[in-house]
Order: C-alpha cells, then structure tokens, then sequence
C-alpha cells in the first residue's frame, strides 16, 4: 500500500527528486510515468504474487525508455524482506544491502 502511495506522489509532486518503492503496485500508463521527473529506486520479491517481477522488468524497461534514472532489485526466492522462512539474519543482511543502495 505504502509504495503505492509513493508511486503516486512521485506521479502527481514533480518538485520531488527521489522516491522508493518497496513492494508497491507499479504503473503501466506511460503518459502518467511520463510525469514523473524523481530517480527511482524499487525493491520487490520473486514470489510476490501482486507484483510478478515481469510487470517489475517492464516498468523499469518504459521507465529507461523515457529516460528516466530506475533501478530496480527482484530478491530472489522470496516475498521481499516478509518471507516466514527467512531467517532474521537474512532480512538484517538485506536491510543492510538496502541501506548500502539508499546512502
């Protein structure tokens, strides 16, 4: 929900410089992404089943298209940083890698 929120201040705000997806819906309406003057950087999981990582690669495919800064990090074998079986030492690792990206 909270990317979502993000996506759409990043569409409708193009004062903002950056702005961070984490498991969010993704836009495919190119006049609407057109708007979006931010760098983008999105983190998504391979098992996300509201967000396959092939609409995530298409987004970021439109996005460079039209020449805009996106990067785009599909963590594999999980639902992002929420998986049950990932043990806390993993999700602190990829805080950390997240972290590294953002600073």
């Amino acid at each position: 929900m909270g990317g979502g929120y993000s996506l759409s201040l990043a569409v409708n705000s193009p004062d903002i410089l950056a702005w961070v997806i984490y498991y969010g819906r993704l836009l495919t309406d190119k006049d609407q992404l057109r708007r979006i003057k931010a760098s983008v950087i999105g983190f998504f999981g391979e098992e996300d089943k509201g967000i396959p990582p092939a609409s995530v690669k298409t987004f970021e495919k439109d996005m460079r298209s039209m020449g805009k800064d996106v990067s785009t990090y599909i963590y594999r074998d999980t639902h992002l940083l929420m998986s049950k079986g990932l043990h806390i030492t993993q999700r602190l690792q990829r805080i950390r890698g997240i972290k590294h990206l953002l600073f």
